[in-house]
């Protein structure tokens, strides 16, 4: 057997495992029912030859990838939605009058109003800036912003949500206050309040 012909056999048999070991590691995703997909932004070792109620339970990619089994396939969950905001998911800014009587009721005189020192009344709820750019005048707007022609700046939040933060300026376009709600139900838990020179002379809240 001449030295050439060793080399093509050993050749062949190198090109045939590395085959082998292709195929066997690009293995068809399965048909998986819909209710066992794994959540989005995660995965699951999908196990051959096994019930669907007995495969193991969704985990990180990460994990799933270090302990697939022989013969078993990591099933991949959708991408997770990105929360980034584009300039269609803001609030338009509309600066006008919360309130047309009450000269008097002004954000100067309100800044030293003690009835907002009782959260449990009186700290407004996050939904009412969007009622605000939507034309009405929510008692909230009233009671916290009297007759100064004010602003609101926020993400948009989903169909009958409530924004997370809000920011409000006057006609001239100075931040006045900022509404922040931590806790997730639906009313500010902090209330900022600043002057006309952009400094925080107050917080209400938390």
């Amino acid at each position: 057997m001449t030295t050439e012909w060793r080399y093509g056999v050993l050749w062949a048999a190198m090109m045939t495992g590395a085959t082998m070991v292709a195929a066997q590691s690009s293995s068809v995703r399965p048909e998986i029912p819909a209710a066992y997909e794994p959540p989005a932004g995660m995965c699951r070792v999908w196990l051959r030859d096994v019930p669907p109620m007995q495969q193991p339970a969704p985990t990180d990619c990460r994990t799933a990838l270090r302990t697939q089994p022989v013969g078993a396939t990591v099933i991949y969950g959708p991408q997770p939605k990105r929360s980034t905001y584009t300039p269609s998911d803001w609030s338009k800014p509309l600066v006008r009058s919360a309130r047309a009587e009450d000269p008097d009721a002004s954000v100067e005189a309100l800044r030293g109003d003690s009835r907002f020192d009782d959260m449990g009344s009186a700290m407004p709820t996050m939904r009412s800036a969007v009622l605000w750019t939507e034309g009405q005048r929510p008692a909230d707007l009233q009671r916290w912003f009297g007759t100064t022609n004010v602003a609101a700046r926020f993400a948009m939040p989903t169909r009958g949500g409530s924004p997370e933060r809000v920011q409000w300026f006057d006609g001239d376009n100075r931040i006045v206050q900022i509404w922040t709600d931590r806790n997730g139900d639906g009313r500010a838990d902090r209330v900022e309040l600043f002057n006309r020179d952009g400094a925080r002379v107050r917080v209400v809240g938390q």
